[in-house]
């Protein structure tokens, strides 16, 4: 039987036994609205039966009877819809789509990249999540309260560097990899090594904590220093 919501005027087929002869409660797996459903009143015949010896007729008469939609996918709902497969298919392609104009819009923009961050900083933001570097878009970012100390990782000794990325501009900034020297005490360099932020882009006033650990022993360290890298350096 076919059912419509009264809210959003989508309609389903379901089952004929799934209302029953009392009705029940059901809900829209377009909208959520609930409404008591009621079973259809039988269906009156408005042309006779063909004759029993008409077997053409009655099998071509059969045979153009609309048959109910069917689904495979389930609702918690007691009704199948027949069609919110088909707008889900819809609302994906309509993301889909969306997320190439972004690609698109964005790649049409490299060039004009700077001059766009410097008028609309938020932009950082967009960029960084497409992975393309902002030539300058550190400038306002510093690394501050850098500190080392021991610790353990998985059964293993490791000299924690910890410390904050700040922003002391205006908008928001996207954040290049870091770089991490450490120095013995004897004055040679015991590491050098590449990391990135926790968080890609920094918001003004909101500095970012980092951690980086690297294996040995933090006794025999004297200094480490963490720096921003240029992309490209």
């Amino acid at each position: 039987m076919e059912l419509a919501c009264p809210n959003c005027e989508t309609r389903f087929v379901v089952a004929e036994n799934a209302i029953g002869p009392n009705g029940r409660k059901v809900r829209c797996s377009n909208c959520g609205h609930v409404w008591h459903a009621n079973p259809e009143p039988p269906m009156e015949l408005t042309t006779p039966a063909p004759a029993a010896t008409d077997d053409f007729n009655w099998q071509r008469a059969n045979n153009t009877q609309q048959q109910p939609a069917q689904t495979e996918d389930p609702y918690a709902s007691p009704m199948a819809s027949a069609f919110t497969p088909e707008r889900r298919k819809r609302r994906g392609g309509k993301r889909m789509v969306l997320g190439v104009i972004l690609l698109v819009a964005i790649g049409a923009t490299y060039g004009l990249r700077d001059k766009i961050v410097e008028r609309y900083p938020q932009a950082v933001k967009w960029y960084s999540l497409a992975g393309i570097p902002v030539a300058g878009s550190q400038a306002g970012l510093e690394v501050a309260d850098v500190q080392f100390g021991p610790a353990t990782e998985g059964g293993l000794s490791v000299i924690r560097v910890t410390g904050l990325i700040t922003n002391a501009g205006s908008g928001a900034l996207s954040v290049p990899q870091l770089e991490v020297t450490l120095t013995a005490k004897d004055g040679t360099r015991f590491a050098r090594k590449t990391f990135r932020s926790p968080q890609p882009v920094v918001e003004p006033n909101q500095p970012v904590r980092f951690q980086y650990d690297i294996v040995g022993e933090a006794a025999i360290i004297g200094k480490a220093d963490v720096r921003l890298v240029e992309s490209g350096a």
